[in-house]
């Protein structure tokens, strides 16, 4: 509850600061009139423009190399085209939403080239090092040389900024000599980081520095050059609006970046033309950027399902689908903040005149009002479209199509129905991407969203505010009709754009949480052995233990089962039923962990599905390999299978006989006979049952399962109960106990026997299953969580018999392949595999 608490509280200190910094603008700005802006914005030299277009370009051609120069210290050859797609569309995102950011972004897009976890982690952080190194290395040249004026607030001398610019170029100086000098990696807390050598450190801040320098001169060159700024002053202002907007935490620092920049100008240049200058620079250095790459988005779907071209751009392909629902959110996050800019602003009097010819006054008003309601839906679909709800799709193309209509009916508006049709032109190819089935209302909105949306919403009503700042306020405005009546059409169109917000942003906040601690699954057993019975996968039958909780699919067709340990909910394996009823539970269920401050955790998923975890925002751990037999080419001949054909033939000889005796008639005296074998397992094991991944004795739950059993005469010596996939796909045992005094080989002569029943009862594969924490990395630079899982692996025999189960398995040379941990990505990786060890080896009570 505290982080809870302490996280509305960051966000909504960056609100008030967002809200601080339209009211020092607005403060700035009272002697001067809307016009005034849009005149000194037109007086940008057409060269200056395609100038600072160039730059743009260039400038994102320079943060290629930022994923260039990481990628090359993490020694990952990947090639450049991939690489710059990557930073392309990374940074885009970071540098318009940091709600759904860059790093999460590279996390998709580095994920689809297979690159391990921790590698893109370092790769994040080097290139934030890279972008301080840059900021401290030019900012130090510039205070001393050139220090900048600072605005009247922040009353710093120049000597202050002097002896800052020598601090931080001795900063530079020491992290030189630590590469230079320093031995082996770098230790900070948990986190093993290899420094770069002295070369990559110098090209660190080589790159950096270019960005900076090339993106500055993007706005420098915006500005009037009527003035005694020089380019040197500008650029300690510049670092300084840039350093600040990033601890705002606000998309693109915009209002506090803005800020800074005004106050520090103001005195050289009039701030009409400074506000000119920054409107023109967003858009060409944010969003257009963010325009090609949904372009590209749109392109690649539209495409998509020609073979040929499939086959030349498997990569885009695979990018794309990982990161369209993101592309699309920021989309439609645009057009609403088009269609409520708008609707506060006063129409072109060209335009209406025209339009008076064409259309009644109503139909005007009308257009205004909803097309500013369309623009407060969108902000509030835009949730939904991020987590792929289908029925968002339809509704967001819905209110495209009226947000083009409204826009020309209101003021003949045709630039901005020009964006919001190229939006349309992307959403209209992107239907697959919209999968999951769930109510819109069903969705909550986390802190970031709200204040996202509040502060759209609050800087559109200011923009109206200072558009008609000269017309006096009454309340009579609200109930004024006229084609020239800019400023009640505004006023009525943000109150229903503020009451719309409210309304839904209540209906989200008080909407009652969804149960995810089940503390019964009686209602649901029925329903859960039905979909188990018809499942071809093995591991459907751990349902039965009743040692999991359920959540089920609304038509009752499929489930996914997890525990709880600690903060982790941890799923067991892939959801059980139709591949396609999956997305809905998966995304619910990280609906509900979020709601509930938890951790989702999906343990030994398939390699074959990963694409659905992917889409969640989850990363990936190899747990191990999974043992799988393929029983038609199963036999006990050949050299191989000598020591195997040894082993059955002895017990033969020795009257070992094996039986399979079906669930219906594992009666109370099979099962008294299996607890006598159990228990004397068990001590001369020294240990207690486990579970969550394995069974322990339960009667209830080994009824349920058909039972292989061995004897020596008529005494039963070893059991197993029996894991049969649905037609005949795959067979598998859970619990084995077999009676410490019975002969040697006992087991596998057991198996033996089971994988030749299973051929000739016409199953496919054989699963010998996963050995748990298997297959970690153990290279020296790998992350704590590795070295901690690979640690418990190999010395935690005391909770769970780690390498012997791997060693067993490897007798039957089975083909072997990858299973995952999929979870969130950050530092709480270690938590989790603790959690999850301690959910597999928590003690369970044998019951009679």
């Amino acid at each position: 509850m505290l982080k809870k608490m302490f996280q509305f509280l960051v966000y909504f200190v960056c609100l008030g600061l967002f809200i601080a910094a339209i009211y020092i603008l607005h403060k700035e700005l009272k002697h001067y009139h809307y016009q005034d802006i849009l005149t000194d914005l037109k007086q940008i030299p057409k060269q200056f423009i395609f100038l600072a277009v160039f730059l743009t370009l260039c400038d994102y051609f320079i943060l290629t190399f930022y994923d260039r120069l990481a990628l090359l210290y993490l020694r990952k050859e990947i090639p450049y085209p991939r690489v710059a797609m990557a930073s392309f569309i990374s940074y885009v995102f970071s540098h318009n939403m940091t709600f759904i950011g860059g790093g999460t972004i590279r996390y998709r897009l580095y994920s689809a080239l297979s690159v391990p976890i921790y590698d893109i982690a370092k790769l994040i952080i080097f290139n934030s090092l890279t972008f301080w190194l840059g900021v401290l290395s030019l900012g130090g040249i510039t205070f001393i040389v050139s220090p900048p004026a600072t605005p009247e607030a922040a009353v710093i001398s120049a000597a202050v900024l002097r002896g800052t610019g020598v601090i931080f170029l001795s900063i530079i100086a020491a992290f030189l000599a630590l590469v230079r000098f320093h031995r082996g990696p770098l230790k900070i807390a948990s986190w093993t980081l290899p420094l770069p050598t002295s070369a990559i450190a110098l090209m660190q801040i080589l790159i950096a520095a270019m960005d900076l320098f090339t993106a500055s001169w993007i706005l420098f060159a915006l500005l009037p050059t009527n003035n005694t700024l020089t380019y040197s002053s500008f650029l300690g202002i510049y670092l300084f609006a840039i350093v600040a907007g990033l601890f705002s935490s606000i998309p693109g620092g915009l209002g506090v970046f803005d800020t800074i920049i005004l106050l520090s100008l103001k005195t050289t240049i009039s701030p009409p033309a400074i506000i000119g200058a920054l409107m023109l620079y967003r858009l060409i250095y944010y969003l257009v950027p963010f325009g090609l790459a949904t372009l590209l988005l749109g392109i690649y779907e539209a495409i998509s399902r020609r073979d040929v071209l499939k086959t030349v751009s498997s990569f885009i392909g695979k990018s794309m689908t990982l990161i369209a629902p993101q592309l699309l959110t920021l989309a439609l996050t645009i057009a609403g903040m088009i269609l409520l800019f708008s609707g506060s602003l006063p129409a072109a009097h060209g335009r209406m005149r025209i339009l008076r010819d064409f259309l009644p006054l109503p139909a005007i008003e009308m257009s205004h009002f909803f097309g500013s309601l369309a623009g407060a839906a969108m902000l509030m679909l835009a949730r939904a479209v991020q987590r792929r709800i289908n029925a968002a799709y339809a509704i967001a193309i819905i209110l495209l199509c009226c947000g083009i209509v409204f826009c020309l009916m209101k003021g003949l508006d045709y630039e901005e129905a020009g964006v919001l049709f190229l939006i349309l032109l992307i959403f209209i190819p992107c239907r697959r991407q919209f999968y999951r089935k769930a109510a819109l209302l069903s969705q909550r909105f986390t802190p970031g969203w709200y204040v996202l949306i509040f502060a759209i919403l609050f800087c559109s009503i200011w923009l109206g505010f200072f558009a008609f700042k000269h017309i006096e306020y009454r309340n009579q405005l609200w109930w004024q009709f006229a084609f020239h009546s800019d400023a009640p059409r505004f006023l009525r169109a943000a109150g229903g754009a503020t009451i719309l917000i409210g309304i839904l942003a209540t209906a989200s906040l008080f909407k009652p949480s969804g149960k995810l601690h089940q503390t019964s699954i009686a209602p649901a057993k029925e329903t859960i052995q039905n979909i188990v019975k018809a499942c071809p996968n093995i591991y459907a039958h751990l349902a039965l233990l009743g040692d999991k909780h359920f959540l089920i699919n609304p038509s009752q067709s499929a489930f996914l089962m997890y525990a709880i340990q600690g903060k982790s909910c941890v799923v067991m394996g892939d959801p059980i039923g139709p591949e396609s009823e999956w997305d809905t539970l998966l995304w619910n269920f990280r609906d509900l962990c979020d709601q509930h401050g938890q951790w989702p955790v999906f343990y030994e998923v398939d390699s074959r599905y990963l694409d659905h975890y992917i889409d969640l925002g989850m990363s990936f751990l190899k747990l191990g390999e999974e043992a799988r037999i393929s029983l038609e080419e199963f036999t006990l001949e050949g050299p191989g299978r000598r020591d195997l054909r040894y082993t059955h033939r002895k017990a033969q000889k020795e009257g070992i006989s094996f039986d399979i005796i079906p669930a219906e008639n594992v009666t109370d005296d099979i099962i008294g006979q299996m607890k006598v074998i159990s228990d004397a397992w068990l001590n001369q094991k020294h240990g207690t049952e486990k579970g969550f991944s394995l069974g322990w004795f339960n009667p209830t739950y080994l009824k349920q399962c058909p039972a292989a059993v061995v004897r020596r005469g008529s005494e039963m010596i070893a059991f197993a109960n029996l894991w049969n996939g649905a037609n005949h796909y795959e067979l598998s045992v859970d619990l084995m106990r077999f009676n410490p005094s019975g002969p040697y080989g006992l087991m596998d002569f057991l198996f033996i026997e089971l994988m030749l029943w299973g051929k000739t009862q016409g199953y496919q594969y054989f699963n010998l299953g996963m050995a748990p924490l298997s297959g970690l990395d153990s290279h020296p630079l790998a992350p704590l969580w590795h070295k901690v899982g690979l640690f418990l692996f190999r010395y935690g025999e005391h909770f769970y018999n780690f390498q012997g189960l791997r060693k067993y398995k490897e007798k039957f040379q089975p083909v072997w392949s990858p299973k995952y941990l999929a979870c969130p990505r950050s530092l709480i990786v270690p938590r989790i595999l603790t959690d999850l060890t301690l959910l597999i080896g928590k003690p369970k009570k044998t019951t009679t």
